[in-house]
C-alpha cells in the first residue's frame, strides 16, 4: 500500500515537472522575437540599468517607476554572463568589458533579461501545483498548472525582460507559505519566508506588496489542530512575518531608502499616471479586464467563467480554503481595477489564482461524475479541453506572430534601400523603426490641454501627500514645494497655445522629404474617448493625417495584421506601416 502511494505521489511529481518545463518551452520559445533590436516601450528601463549597475559597480538609483528586485537579479545574470564570455575570450572583441558589449550587441542582453523571465514564469506553473496540491489535491494541482502553462497572458508577458511575471512568482511563492501557516505546519521561519518573499515581490513591483494580505489572513484562519495551544506563539510569530517583509524590500530596493523624497515622488506620479491614463486608450471600468480587454482577464472567457464556477463552488464548500485563495487576488483587483489606465499586464498577478479556481471547478465536475463509471473519466477531460482550448489557441497564434518578421524591420529595410542617405525621414514622436537617428526628425507632440488636466491630479495629490500625519518634515517641505510648482503650470497651461500638429510645410521647411506612419500611433487620435475629452487635438491630428493622404505619394505600406477571433484573441504583434514622399510644392505652401 505504502509502495502503491509512493509510485503515485512519483507520478504526480513527474507530471507537474513535465507541465513546468513544457511552459517555460513555450516562454522560451520566440523570446528573439524583434533581435536584433528592441521594440517593447519597457524592457529598456530594466535592461539598461542593470548593465548600469554591474558596470559601474553600484547599486544606488534615484529611478522608482519600477523597483529594482528584478534588474538586481538581471545585473547577477549578466555578471555571469559576463565573467563566462570574458574567460571565453567573447569580450575581447569589446574592449574587454561587459559595457562595451552591452554597446555593441544590446539585443543580447535583451534576449538573456527575457529568458530570465521565462524561467521565473515556469517557476511560477510549478508554485500554482504546490499551492494546489497543499490546499484540495494533487489532481487539482495539475490542472490549475496545466492551465497556467498556456495562461494566454502569462505565456505573453514572459517572453518580455518586465516586472509584471517576475513579481507574480515572487507574490505565489509567499503564498505557498502562508498556505503553510493556514495549514498549521507553519514554524517562525515560514512566517519570515511569506514576509520576505511578499517583500521582494514589492520590490519587484509595488502591487505584490499584497502578497503580505495572506499572510495575515492565514495567520487568522490557521487550521492548526491544536490552535489553543499555540495562539500565544503564534501571535508573535506574525510580526516577525510582517517585518520580514520589510526587510525583503530592503533587500529588492535598498535605494528606496536612500533616495527617499525620489521615491515618495515616484509613488505620487505612478498614483497620477494611473488616473488620468494615456492619449487614446479608453479609460478602464471596475470590471474592464474583463469586458474590454481580450481575452478576458487574459485567460479567456471559457476558463474566466469555469474559475468563476469553482469560486462560487469553493465559498459554498471551502469557504476557509476559498477565503484563503481570495486574500490576494480580491484585494489586488479592488485596487487595480477602478485604474483610469487598464493593462492586460497589470493583471498578470491575478492569473495563477483563476487557474486554480477553474481547476476546483473541474475537480468537483469529476467528484459529481465519480459514481458514473462512463462519465467520471470522460467529464474532466472534457471540461479541461473544452476550458482551456480557447487559451491554447491563442497562445498558438501568438508564437505564429513571433515568427514573422516585424514590419517595423521590413520598413526600416526598405527606408535603408530606397531612401537617398542625405533626406530627412519624418517619423511618429516614439518610433522604433530601425533608422540613423541623424536621418530622423520626430514628429511634434506636445498636448497641452492633456496636460493641464494632469497638472491638476498632480497637484491634488501633493496636496494629499502634505495632509499625511507623521509626514517627516523634509517631506513636508517637499511636497509644499511641489504643491507651489503644479499650482504655477495650472495656471500657465490654460494660457498656452492649445494643442495643434503641425502642418507638412513645416516639417518640409525642416527639411523633411519623406514621412513614415505607424497605425498604432495614429489610432490614438481616432478613438471616441480622444475625440471627446480632447476634440481640437483630435480634430488637428486628423487633419494632419488626411493631408498626408492628399497631399503626399504613398511609396510604401507593409500589413502584418494578426486577426481577431471570436474566441478573443487580443494580440497584434506589429503595426501597419506606410511610408509617404512628401511634395516640394509643400515648401510654399500655407503658413510656417
Amino acid at each position: 500500500m505504502v509502495v502503491m502511494k509512493d509510485r503515485r505521489q512519483n507520478r504526480e511529481v513527474l507530471l507537474a515537472l513535465l507541465i513546468t518545463l513544457m511552459a517555460i518551452a513555450i516562454r522560451v520559445y520566440g523570446n528573439w522575437w524583434d533581435y536584433p533590436h528592441a521594440y517593447h516601450p519597457d524592457e529598456w528601463h530594466s535592461v539598461e540599468r542593470a548593465v548600469h549597475f554591474i558596470t559601474e559597480r553600484s547599486i544606488r538609483t534615484d529611478f522608482f517607476i519600477y523597483p529594482t528586485a528584478y534588474m538586481y537579479i538581471l545585473s547577477v545574470v549578466y555578471g555571469i554572463v559576463g565573467g563566462i564570455s570574458k574567460i571565453a575570450g567573447v569580450l575581447a572583441g569589446y574592449g574587454g568589458t561587459l559595457a562595451g558589449y552591452y554597446e555593441a550587441m544590446p539585443a543580447d542582453f535583451y534576449i538573456i533579461g527575457r529568458t530570465v523571465t521565462a524561467l521565473l514564469g515556469g517557476a511560477t506553473v510549478w508554485v500554482t501545483w504546490l499551492i494546489g496540491r497543499a490546499l484540495f489535491s494533487a489532481r487539482l494541482g495539475l490542472v490549475a498548472a496545466l492551465f497556467l502553462a498556456f495562461a494566454y497572458s502569462h505565456c505573453v508577458h514572459s517572453h518580455y525582460a518586465t516586472t509584471d511575471v517576475p513579481a507574480t512568482f515572487f507574490a505565489m511563492l509567499s503564498f505557498y507559505f502562508s498556505v503553510r501557516i493556514f495549514q498549521g505546519t507553519g514554524s517562525r521561519s515560514t512566517y519570515v519566508y511569506a514576509g520576505l518573499l511578499a517583500g521582494l515581490g514589492a520590490a519587484t513591483k509595488y502591487p505584490a506588496a499584497l502578497a503580505l494580505a495572506p499572510l495575515v489572513v492565514a495567520h487568522l484562519l490557521r487550521a492548526s489542530a491544536d490552535q489553543e495551544a499555540t495562539e500565544g506563539r503564534s501571535n508573535r510569530y506574525l510580526w516577525p512575518g510582517i517585518a520580514s517583509a520589510l526587510v525583503g524590500f530592503g533587500i529588492g530596493c535598498p535605494s528606496a531608502f536612500f533616495e527617499s523624497g525620489a521615491f515618495v515622488t515616484a509613488f505620487v506620479d505612478m498614483r497620477v499616471h494611473s488616473q488620468t491614463g494615456h492619449l487614446g486608450i479608453q479609460p478602464g471600468t471596475l470590471w474592464g479586464y474583463f469586458t474590454q480587454l481580450t481575452p478576458a482577464g487574459g485567460v479567456g472567457l471559457a476558463l474566466a467563467i469555469a474559475a468563476g464556477f469553482g469560486m462560487m463552488f469553493g465559498l459554498w464548500s471551502h469557504r476557509r480554503r476559498t477565503l484563503l485563495l481570495l486574500s490576494f487576488p480580491a484585494l489586488y483587483y479592488a485596487i487595480i481595477g477602478p485604474y483610469c489606465l487598464q493593462y492586460l499586464r497589470y493583471f498578470v498577478p491575478n492569473i495563477p489564482f483563476l487557474c486554480i479556481f477553474a481547476a476546483l471547478f473541474v475537480e468537483q465536475l469529476h467528484v459529481q461524475c465519480f459514481e458514473r463509471r462512463r462519465l467520471r473519466v470522460a467529464a474532466p477531460i472534457i471540461a479541461v479541453i473544452l476550458v482551456a482550448t480557447p487559451a491554447y489557441y491563442c497562445v498558438l497564434r501568438h508564437h505564429i506572430a513571433l515568427l514573422q518578421e516585424d514590419t517595423r524591420d521590413i520598413a526600416g529595410d526598405w527606408a535603408l534601400a530606397h531612401i537617398p542617405r542625405s533626406d530627412k525621414i519624418l517619423v511618429c514622436f516614439h518610433s522604433r523603426i530601425p533608422l540613423p537617428p541623424d536621418s530622423t526628425c520626430r514628429m511634434e507632440e506636445t498636448y497641452t490641454d492633456m496636460l493641464h488636466g494632469r497638472y491638476k491630479v498632480f497637484l491634488r495629490s501633493w496636496r494629499t501627500v502634505s495632509r499625511l500625519p507623521c509626514l517627516p518634515a523634509a517631506y513636508r517641505r517637499q511636497a509644499q514645494a511641489n504643491i507651489g510648482v503644479y499650482e504655477e503650470l495650472v495656471k500657465q497651461t490654460p494660457a498656452m497655445a492649445q494643442s495643434r500638429a503641425r502642418p507638412l510645410e513645416y516639417y518640409y521647411r525642416q527639411g523633411c522629404r519623406w514621412a513614415i506612419v505607424e497605425s498604432n500611433y495614429r489610432a490614438r487620435f481616432y478613438k471616441p474617448w480622444t475625440e471627446k475629452q480632447y476634440p481640437a487635438m483630435a480634430q488637428s491630428w486628423q487633419e494632419f493625417y488626411a493631408a498626408l493622404e492628399e497631399d503626399a505619394e504613398v511609396v510604401f505600406r507593409v500589413s502584418r495584421h494578426v486577426r481577431d477571433h471570436p474566441w478573443g484573441l487580443g494580440f497584434d504583434q506589429a503595426p501597419d506601416i506606410t511610408i509617404y514622399r512628401l511634395d516640394a510644392q509643400m515648401a510654399d505652401a500655407g503658413p510656417p
